[in-house]
């Protein structure tokens, strides 16, 4: 149902399973990394900082996943977009323009990432954004000043879409509510057929503090999402951010795609640890749990 059908030469680097490409090749400036999750193929973009994959934590704050879902003719591009104008041209190299982007977030968005010569880079496709953000904006002033400059700019040419949330954007594509009363990134859930795809910052999957500046919250979101029916997409963190929340002896373990193709035992290459279980409930073996999530949809 889920199948990894292509991982770069630079993912492979990261994972310790192969060496950088040869330096006469041309860097790209994005990294690509290509799934098929039931009816959907879906491309995460992460960026490249000198050759190499950026990681450290103030550059996972910053930057940013992206993911290009094309589902039968449709397509649509999900991010925070806090990549640059030459990593935009370098991530969309090979794709065709996408019907529909979601910024799931303004506090980060950069003007090349959506602009191009003070026009709009993407004049013949729809941008929406969760009305929320646009109601509050981002408070640093740089952030909220390019935030304005790309809305307006979407706006006077017809295609800004200011939506609310839990409304579909595309057929099978629609802004999720947040259980957060205070948030700053939009979540979106696409459905694939028989699994959903839900992307949403990782700081919502209830992570323990770490010096990445993601904070503990909510013990019943792991729970909720940690499903055969779920394939979560993180707009923050290491790339490619694709993967599933596990139920293991010890609690809960977000695993990679890539780390699970990997095999072997627990704790596996790749495997965060996101929080311990309730000590009251049962930890049954490291795989995915088949029922539905309790509560109904996230």
């Amino acid at each position: 149902m889920f199948d990894v059908i292509a991982i770069t030469p630079l993912l492979l680097a990261v994972l310790g399973l192969g060496a950088f490409a040869p330096e006469t090749e041309p860097a790209p400036h994005t990294q690509q990394f290509h799934s098929r999750l039931g009816e959907c193929r879906v491309t995460a973009f992460g960026p490249i900082r000198n050759g190499r994959t950026d990681t450290s934590a103030s550059a996972i704050r910053k930057s940013g996943n992206a993911f290009l879902v094309e589902r039968g003719r449709s397509s649509v591009l999900i991010a925070p977009i806090s990549m640059g104008a030459t990593e935009r041209v370098s991530m969309m190299s090979g794709h065709a323009v996408p019907q529909a982007i979601v910024l799931t977030s303004l506090e980060t968005l950069q003007p090349g990432a959506l602009m191009e010569g003070g026009k709009p880079a993407y004049p013949n496709t729809s941008v929406f954004v969760d009305r929320a953000l646009v109601d509050d904006p981002p408070t640093p002033s740089e952030a909220k000043a390019t935030a304005r400059l790309v809305l307006a700019a979407y706006h006077r040419i017809g295609r800004l879409r200011l939506v609310e949330p839990d409304a579909d954007l595309l057929p099978g594509v629609r802004i999720a509510i947040s259980p957060y009363k205070a948030r700053s990134e939009s979540r979106v859930r696409i459905s694939c057929g028989q699994v959903t795809l839900m992307v949403l910052p990782a700081r919502e999957v209830a992570f323990q503090a770490t010096n990445d500046g993601m904070d503990r919250r909510d013990d019943r979101l792991p729970h909720t999402l940690a499903s055969d029916a779920y394939v979560l997409a993180l707009t923050d963190g290491a790339f490619p951010g694709i993967g599933r929340i596990y139920i293991g002896h010890d609690g809960y373990h977000w695993g990679t795609v890539a780390a699970r193709a990997l095999g072997g035992v627990p704790r596996r290459r790749g495997e965060v640890f996101v929080e311990a279980a309730d000590e009251g409930a049962p930890t049954p073996a490291p795989t995915p749990v088949a029922s539905q999530p309790p509560g109904g949809e996230p």
